[in-house]
């Protein structure tokens, strides 16, 4: 199932509005409706808005899209396979914001003491919502 066919089953399922869904998310109506048609591509950032609002995990979400953010089914940045590796324990809505960070980042990430450095940063944020 596609990404957006998804969202929108997902919001229809709950009996909500794309009114309701912005009042949750702080996304535009306009922006809800683009990206359940299939018009725009949504962020990470926004796939958890998302997620948050329909109460199931940012993976669940995107499982069975062909985007499933999974860490072991695609390539780590240099030094945060084993930063990951090291600390078993990591969340994987952690392990996500880490490679979305990186990839928007203007410096690479990579010794393990980078991305330690970065995951106790977005660790802090992460559980501040």
């Amino acid at each position: 199932m596609q990404l957006n066919t998804k969202l929108r089953t997902l919001r229809k399922a709950m009996n909500m509005t794309l009114a309701q869904v912005s009042n949750q998310t702080g996304l535009s109506v306009s922006f809800i409706s683009d990206i359940e048609r299939g018009r725009t591509n949504a962020s990470l950032e926004t796939l958890h808005k998302l997620a948050a609002c329909y109460n199931i995990p940012t993976s669940e979400l995107l499982q069975d899209t062909g985007l499933d953010t999974g860490t072991a089914h695609r390539r780590l940045p240099k030094g945060l396979d084993e930063f990951i590796e090291q600390n078993p324990e990591i969340d994987e809505g952690i392990k996500e914001l880490l490679i979305s960070a990186e990839s928007r980042a203007l410096a690479r990430y990579q010794s393990i003491e980078d991305w330690r450095e970065l995951y106790y940063a977005l660790k802090r944020i992460y559980n501040k919502r």
